[in-house]
């Protein structure tokens, strides 16, 4: 369950990776350590939308598939 300050950043659209609640959250909703999240939130900001993006663009393939764009 989300806390309140969580649902309310959720609600806003950005992550403030400086509330210990919403580090929590983020990193339990998104799969990643604190210190990706942290990454991921110093280089395209604190929009949720955005770090899902930088996040997802950074995900390796599955073992033995290759990335999009790979020959």
């Amino acid at each position: 369950m989300a806390t309140e300050q969580a649902k309310q950043t959720t609600a806003a659209g950005e992550i403030d990776v400086n509330d210990e609640a919403q580090c929590i959250h983020w990193t339990h909703e998104l799969g990643i350590t604190a210190g990706e999240l942290k990454a991921a939130v110093h280089h395209v900001g604190p929009s949720v939308e955005e770090v899902r993006r930088y996040i997802k663009e950074r995900t390796l393939p599955p073992f033995g598939r290759k990335a999009p764009g790979e020959a």
